[in-house]
């Protein structure tokens, strides 16, 4: 075994020489590059998600290229509430629709998927910052395959892109923080784009740039007059690009800018009453949700740790995740890895001999905490997508980590352990994406969670068919699908020229016209109504099927 040992580890010095070699490293930077496309790329049409709000933006898009609104001064809604984001993305959108004559729901998503693949090159080139060349590539080629990753790169959202402008972010300030008043006009530029398009993907990035932002200006404030012109072109630039949404705060007496602060006022006030335990589920959410981005593992949709498994009562079950050896484990990775990433990241901050690299940390840390205090109010059930504006946060744990067991902790075969912990993040990213893969080709992924573009234009055609001649058709169901599925099956039959309506009532339905119900399938069962109705003909589609039934109420 020890010879084994030995021979890896030379196998690792070997790799490190051959990669300083100039064009070894390009080929193997290009070849990650190159899956990353591919894995985004990949059946993009038929494996896109295309959900409710997704069909939303999209009727609000396809209006203004039609002629039929104005051009949008607001964006999507925050959550549930009545604040609304600036409104970038629908242009970014509608960029797309017009470039490629098109306002089919894959070409709305191509510019999440552009910012996507964009992100990979600059992710490495964030972590160079800080890491050997090497290292960076290596983290950079995990996050290319991180089905974290690549689920938001798969349909279009207001959040997707965020990764892209938030490394931008972050580079420009380093920048500033490095060079003052000899900083590139090139990066008071990136900044003033980055601040300007990223406060209007998120609420969470319109509180934490220009805070840091004031920040780093403070730090800079006696530098001199030129970094003060830099700050006047970030500041300029960053207001041009919300041109839109400050037109509609003037004309709307900041009706929006009230809604803003009401809703976070409101959930503030809602957790007054349990803040250590809300202090609590924000460390262990942040817990779960680092493993998660990195490795997929623990649960893939809410961060409920302790409320699902932890008892505050007198209960004498109090760890209720004990009675599940997988799920202990998971979680005490989790813990370990998180605590273990933050204190490593603090302790190098305050060791740090280089300014450059101290500034780098300093930047990471301000932006981690800030992200921190404000998830608090939103944190219970909070779903894991609201922690991708810290999706660099585990690779960076991790980075630091390795070179620790590298240079201190077990150097003779740091390679070994290293490539073995690498190698279980790539198998349960893999696995994991292969599961997905498999649903999405054999068209099972539907259901009550997701809605699959290729999948839901087989239903679409189905109902089209089985109207025929007529031109129009009802579109009922149950609770849990007709939410998702109404709106994206109404936008897709309109593009061929076919009309879907909703309504409960048979009175208000047009005598003659067919009734479609979407609810669960059940595979090799004769199924002859659903809620009450008759069926005269359905078919399944994976997980959901789609009957066309009488109305009898």
């Amino acid at each position: 075994m020890k010879i084994n040992l030995q021979f890896i580890n030379r196998l690792g010095n070997w790799l490190e020489i051959q990669l300083k070699n100039k064009k070894t490293f390009l080929l193997v930077f290009g070849a990650i590059l190159l899956v990353g496309i591919f894995l985004r790329t990949y059946n993009h049409r038929q494996w896109l998600y295309f959900d409710d709000d997704q069909a939303n933006d999209a009727i609000i898009v396809d209006n203004y290229i039609q002629g039929k609104t104005a051009l949008p001064e607001l964006g999507p809604n925050m959550g549930n509430t009545k604040f609304r984001l600036g409104p970038m993305f629908y242009y970014f959108q509608i960029t797309s629709a017009k470039f490629f004559n098109s306002t089919y729901p894959d070409v709305l998503a191509y510019p999440d998927l552009l910012f996507s693949i964009l992100t990979i090159p600059l992710f490495y080139y964030f972590l160079k910052r800080y890491f050997s060349s090497n290292l960076s590539l290596a983290l950079t080629g995990l996050y290319t395959i991180s089905y974290f990753a690549l689920k938001f790169s798969r349909f279009a959202w207001n959040t997707n892109s965020m990764p892209f402008f938030i490394l931008l972010f972050l580079l420009a300030l380093l920048e500033f923080l490095k060079n003052r008043e000899k900083t590139k006009w090139f990066w008071a530029v990136a900044l003033g784009i980055a601040v300007g398009v990223g406060v209007q993907l998120h609420a969470m990035l319109l509180v934490i740039f220009p805070l840091m932002c004031l920040a780093v200006l403070i730090f800079t404030i006696k530098s001199g007059w030129k970094v003060w012109l830099k700050w006047l072109a970030v500041i300029f630039l960053a207001l041009l690009l919300n041109g839109g949404l400050i037109k509609h705060e003037f004309a709307h007496n900041f009706k929006n800018t009230h809604y803003f602060f009401k809703n976070a006022e409101d959930r503030s006030g809602s957790r007054a009453g349990s803040f250590v335990k809300t202090l609590a589920l924000d460390v262990a959410c942040h817990a779960q949700a680092n493993t998660y981005i990195l490795t997929t593992l623990g649960n893939k949709d809410n961060c409920n740790f302790l409320d699902k498994n932890v008892n505050f009562g007198n209960d004498r079950h109090h760890f209720k995740f004990l009675d599940d050896p997988v799920l202990a484990i998971t979680i005490l990775i989790s813990l370990l890895f998180s605590s273990g990433g933050y204190f490593f990241l603090f302790k190098r901050f305050r060791n740090e001999k280089s300014l450059k690299k101290k500034y780098f940390l300093g930047l990471v840390i301000l932006y981690s905490a800030l992200f921190f205090v404000i998830m608090i109010p939103s944190i219970k059930d909070a779903p894991l997508r609201y922690f991708l504006p810290i999706f660099f946060l585990p690779y960076l744990f991790l980075g630091i980590m390795v070179e620790k067991i590298n240079k201190k902790i077990m150097p003779k075969y740091s390679f070994f352990v290293i490539a073995s912990v690498f190698s279980i993040i790539v198998a349960t990213n893999v696995v994991y994406l292969s599961s997905i893969a498999w649903q999405l080709e054999n068209k099972t992924r539907s259901g009550s969670g997701d809605v699959i573009l290729g999948e839901l234009e087989t239903m679409r055609d189905y109902i089209i068919a089985s109207s025929a001649p007529q031109k129009e058709a009802y579109f009922l169901g149950d609770s849990h699908y007709i939410f998702r599925f109404y709106r994206p099956m109404q936008y897709l039959a309109a593009k061929d020229g076919f009309k879907i309506s909703r309504t409960g009532r048979v009175s208000r339905m047009k005598h003659g016209e067919p009734v479609f119900y979407i609810y669960k399938s059940f595979p090799g069962r004769q199924v002859n109504e659903v809620n009450g109705m008759p069926i005269l003909n359905y078919r399944n589609f994976g997980q959901v099927a789609i009957y066309e039934v009488t109305m009898t109420k």
